[in-house]
């Protein structure tokens, strides 16, 4: 059988751009205080348990509260209060937004934070060289928008005659709802040989293309094992095929590039607290992107830093 898993992992073989500035902690170390409560995408998560230790080391009287379970509910928790940063692996939905908006009377403010990719897995025994999107959506989608019939056996894409079993991240999962609308464009997930629905974290998906060689699943690039591999991915057949390597994904010449974000709770005719913004230039500093490098995402070049940083131009108190 084969097992197909959403998941989310990271790669290395990247470096940090030239003009990225540093972070300079405020004179007034008392001045930034307060609570970071942060919860959200399990990606995103993933630097924000090194970017708030990192942070609260500068200052005294900063606080943290962390918890990471999926992008849905970090979403939710800014809507309610439960927390000023959600970390987010997608966009927010329309209804998120609208619920947002209904709530408080404005949008959420939204950055930018790393750049991303989700590759496609398979064991290191399978010897399939690339995959479509057409296809992608031919083997995890019931609707099938992208036109092509069932793939539910690796006899259709020239292998064994073995079932394909599907793995798929939980319903709160950013990269799930990323691949909904850019694998499945908009379409429903397959029900049909699904075995867990519940995936929240890399490992867990990956420990499952391990076992299995017949096992396909995605998740976010570079994960650090020797079982297993990434297929190169092309937008349909007889277009040319990109491998989820930076220079692709820089250059957006990778079909399933992706940023991650954080929202957070700041009406518009009042400034940022401090506290958020100094954070925010922190992320967004040499030192923040660093980490983004080191735990195997793409940092942002300095023009989308300096976009993204305008969007906090306003200190507050």
């Amino acid at each position: 059988m084969v097992t197909i898993l959403l998941f989310t992992v990271s790669y290395a073989d990247n470096k940090l751009s030239t003009g990225i500035i540093s972070y300079t902690p405020v004179e007034d170390k008392d001045s930034v205080y307060g609570v970071l409560k942060c919860k959200g995408s399990t990606r995103v998560g993933r630097l924000l348990n090194v970017w708030v230790p990192s942070f609260v080391e500068m200052y005294p009287h900063i606080q943290s509260e962390l918890s990471f379970t999926g992008t849905g509910h970090g979403i939710s928790s800014l809507i309610d209060g439960s927390a000023n940063i959600a970390a987010s692996s997608r966009k927010i939905k329309d209804l998120e937004m609208e619920t947002f908006y209904k709530a408080k009377g404005y949008p959420p403010t939204e950055m930018k934070v790393s750049l991303d990719a989700l590759a496609l897995y398979v064991n290191r025994l399978n010897p399939t060289p690339s995959i479509t999107l057409e296809q992608l959506d031919a083997i995890f989608s019931s609707t099938r928008r992208q036109g092509l019939e069932a793939i539910v056996n690796w006899k259709q894409l020239g292998w064994e005659d073995k079932n394909i079993t599907v793995h798929l991240f939980a319903k709160e999962a950013g990269a799930r709802g990323f691949l909904q609308k850019h694998v499945l464009l908009g379409g429903e997930y397959t029900t049909q040989n699904v075995v867990n629905d519940k995936h929240l974290t890399a490992l867990s998906v990956t420990d499952e293309i391990e076992k299995d060689k017949y096992s396909i699943g995605f998740g976010a690039i570079g994960i650090d094992n020797f079982k297993v591999k990434m297929l190169p991915i092309a937008k349909r057949e007889r277009y040319p095929e990109y491998a989820p390597n930076t220079k692709n994904i820089k250059n957006e010449k990778y079909p399933l590039t992706r940023f991650l974000y954080i929202y957070m709770d700041v009406p518009p005719d009042k400034p940022i607290p401090k506290l958020l913004y100094e954070f925010c230039k922190f992320m967004l500093s040499k030192e923040g992107q660093t980490i983004v490098l080191k735990d195997g995402g793409v940092p942002l070049s300095p023009r989308l830093i300096g976009i993204e940083l305008a969007k906090i131009q306003r200190e507050g108190i």
